[in-house]
């Protein structure tokens, strides 16, 4: 699947384009569903999604085990849950990860290292202002 650099407005002004795909992260204990832009993060550790969206997927936030997430300049706790995560346009492929859920994220999901680069091959092209997302079985 390709996709197109998404222009994502800057605070300050200006524009940052994102490579960012809609994700639709489903509770599989109850079947709760969201579908959320990401942005996906090969710098991330782990697929982290604002805590807002617990309530959504009617999750427990602090049920989950606790994980300390450490930035550049502090650090926060963040929860773990088990969610089903597929690309919005792909309904044949979907997996079972675990996802971290984190008051305060300045976003609203991270697609990392563990759980989405497992699962999927992603392919940046920033030249041709694209990236492709392909799903990969084991």
């Amino acid at each position: 699947m390709r996709f197109e650099y998404e222009p994502v407005p800057l605070s300050g002004g200006g524009v940052s384009y994102q490579p960012r795909v809609d994700i639709v992260f489903t509770n599989p204990q109850n079947g709760k569903r969201a579908t959320i832009k990401a942005l996906i993060d090969s710098g991330a550790g782990m697929t982290v999604l604002n805590a807002q969206f617990a309530d959504i997927l009617e999750i427990n936030l602090e049920a989950g085990r606790p994980r300390r997430f450490y930035g550049i300049t502090s650090s926060a706790v963040g929860y773990d849950h088990p969610l089903t995560i597929r690309v919005r346009q792909d309904r044949r492929n979907e997996f079972l990860i675990t996802c971290a859920f984190l008051p305060g994220l300045q976003t609203d999901a991270l697609l990392g290292q563990s759980g989405f680069f497992e699962n999927y091959k992603v392919i940046f092209e920033r030249y041709h202002n694209r990236f492709q997302v392909i799903p990969h079985r084991t």
